[in-house]
């Protein structure tokens, strides 16, 4: 996957806001290998901001041109992955922050990254579930991230510079 300096995405974005000037400048066919601009939010550990998740992630998925099948599952392991981080991460603390961007990859993908202060939590380490014990049963726990990897391509976890840094790829 090619990535791209700030300058490089600083160019490319004047060149678009020019070409929306005047678009009869520019061969259409030059602009194929140019990749959208990412789409950028920032919420705080407080639930009633999963609305504004949800009409951000339609936004998205409108602008990156994503597979309109896919807007559900995004939208569910989205949620389950904010909400997770807003009643977690953060205990006793309010007003703290949640930052997300997507972009589209190459192969037509859409990442979405999920950054946090809170406490260290890896969920790619968390065991699946054992779906064979009954629900009454089985420890409470562990289907929220079970869902997120059923719906996703795949999810990475790293700690960075005192963060949690999530990539969910659809």
């Amino acid at each position: 996957m090619q990535t791209y300096g700030p300058t490089t995405v600083w160019l490319m974005t004047v060149w678009r806001l020019e070409l929306k000037k005047n678009p009869a400048t520019v061969n259409n066919d030059s602009i194929k290998d140019v990749p959208p601009a990412d789409e950028h939010i920032v919420l705080t550990n407080d639930v009633r901001q999963t609305a504004l998740l949800g009409k951000w992630v339609e936004s998205v998925c409108e602008k990156l041109d994503s597979d309109p099948a896919r807007l559900f599952n995004i939208q569910l392991a989205l949620e389950e992955s904010v909400a997770n981080i807003m009643l977690y991460a953060y205990p006793g603390q309010t007003d703290c922050e949640i930052a997300l961007t997507a972009k589209k990859g190459n192969d037509g993908s859409l990442r979405f990254t999920i950054e946090d202060e809170g406490i260290p939590f890896d969920p790619t380490r968390q065991a699946p579930p054992d779906l064979a014990v009954p629900t009454m049963e089985r420890e409470v726990g562990g289907l929220g991230i079970f869902l997120i990897r059923e719906l996703s391509r795949s999810i990475t976890y790293r700690r960075v510079n005192g963060k949690n840094v999530l990539e969910i790829v659809f």
